[in-house]
Formats: C-alpha cells, sequence, structure tokens
C-alpha cells in the first residue's frame, strides 16, 4: 500500500512527504519593508548544510547547520531558503516568515530500507507510521499577517 520505489544496491525508497521550498527571513527584516529593496539578491544567504559540521565560508555564502543557520537568519538581515516543514515551530512563534516560494518546487522525503528487511513487521510499521504521521500534521500554516 505505502508508496516505494526500488533503488540500486538493494535498497526501497518509501515516500513520506513532501514540503515546498521557501524562502525566509525574520518579521522585522527590510525585505518585508515597503521601502527597503525587495529582491532577495541584495541581502546576505546563509544555505542550509546537512552534514552537522560547524558553520562555513563558500563562494560569498555562510553554509551551516539546520539550527545555526534558523538563528542566524532570526537575528540577523541574513535569508535562507530550504523546505517549509523545518521552518514549521518557527512560523508558528513569528521568529521567521516566508517571503516567497516556487510553486512546483518541492522537497521530497523518503525512509530508505534494505529490500532484505521487508519481510520486517516492525519496518512496515514503521513506514505505515511514519507516512500517517507526515500525512496528519499536513503542509506547514502561513503565518498569520500583522496589522
Amino acid at each position: 500500500n505505502a508508496e516505494c520505489t526500488a533503488l540500486p544496491g538493494d535498497l526501497t525508497a518509501f515516500r513520506l512527504f513532501e514540503s515546498p521550498i521557501v524562502a525566509v527571513a525574520r518579521p522585522a527584516h527590510p525585505i518585508f519593508s515597503k521601502t527597503a529593496s525587495q529582491n532577495p539578491n541584495d541581502y546576505p544567504v546563509v544555505l542550509l548544510d546537512d552534514d552537522g559540521s560547524a558553520p562555513t565560508s563558500r563562494a560569498g555564502s555562510v553554509t551551516g547547520p539546520v539550527d545555526i543557520v534558523k538563528e542566524i537568519v532570526a537575528r540577523t538581515d541574513a535569508i535562507t531558503r530550504g523546505p517549509a516543514f523545518l521552518f514549521r515551530q518557527d512560523f508558528a512563534h513569528d521568529r521567521l516568515r516566508p517571503f516567497s516560494e516556487r510553486p512546483g518546487e518541492t522537497y521530497v522525503c523518503h525512509m530508505l530500507v534494505a529490500s532484505g528487511a521487508l519481510h520486517s513487521a516492525v519496518i512496515g510499521q514503521i513506514v505505515i507510521f511514519a507516512q500517517a504521521h507526515a500525512r496528519a500534521l499536513g503542509p506547514p500554516k502561513k503565518p498569520r499577517k500583522r496589522r
């Protein structure tokens, strides 16, 4: 019943969920002001890096782990882009705010399972639970607009 794809190397990928890619900044960022530049290229960019290493500078941008990137963006005029699900709590608590979304550009999350483990009832239940949990969360809610 689960959506899955056989992969080379004796792996199977189970699709868990997808999330739109969004650009985000702190709510008081100049990009939300009518008097400042609305061009994201006019602001520093901090890129997400999933290897957990310390922030590094590459080609004029800073790259770092998710928690550090979110902290930098929340405290400075830097911006970042990533899957909306990563920022769900930040949006809910008005810590970060999306300023653009590219329709059709999404991040898809898969769970990889060694094909030899597919007969395991435990693995099957984990996949079913993860998919149901992702569906129950639904897409990230848009933050309320400030007046």
